[in-house]
């Protein structure tokens, strides 16, 4: 049986590259290629851990769903957010890793861990990495958008992020 694999978190990674791809690339038909891409990435990793070919099992049917969900959900956000996105906003980074220490003992304050590690710092390396960092091309201020999917919108997963770690880690990392 599967191992070490969640399709929604995957499918949801899937969803966030091809929406990062499709933010820096204006030519349709590239972006069609790349969700093509991905389908064929998305299928391998679902196989790599056990979760096709079961017979009598409908994992085969779900690993399909999932790869129109993804191909869908890019396609919606190019079709629907991203020239509205593009013409307000300015990217400044998409899907970028940066290093928070936290608590630095070495006296470089920021920078990255490796940095850190070769001057034995003590601090707590926090990895943020938010979806996109824009700036308002008017006001110059800075926005965190934060994708995410979800099976169902709740009450208690709005609620959620009034204390996620997750957005506060993003918005440090901006």
């Amino acid at each position: 049986r599967a191992a070490n694999i969640s399709i929604p978190l995957t499918t949801g990674i899937y969803i966030h590259l091809g929406i990062a791809y499709a933010l820096q690339e204006s030519d349709t038909q590239k972006i069609r290629e790349y969700i093509i891409s991905i389908h064929n990435d998305y299928e391998q990793e679902a196989f790599k851990y056990g979760l096709g070919g079961v017979e009598g099992d409908n994992t085969s049917d779900v690993i399909l769903e999932q790869k129109h969900l993804i191909g869908s959900l890019i396609w919606a956000f190019v079709r629907v957010f991203k020239d509205k996105l593009l013409d307000k906003y300015d990217i400044v980074s998409i899907e970028h890793e940066e290093d928070l220490v936290l608590g630095c003992s070495c006296g470089l304050e920021s920078g990255p861990r490796k940095m850190h590690e070769e001057r034995d710092c003590n601090g707590i390396c926090l990895l943020a990495k938010p979806d996109m960092i824009l700036r308002d091309k008017i006001s110059k201020e800075l926005v965190n958008i934060d994708l995410k999917t979800t099976k169902g919108f709740t009450y208690a997963w709005r609620k959620s992020f009034e204390n996620s770690l997750q957005l506060c880690t993003q918005i440090a990392g901006a």
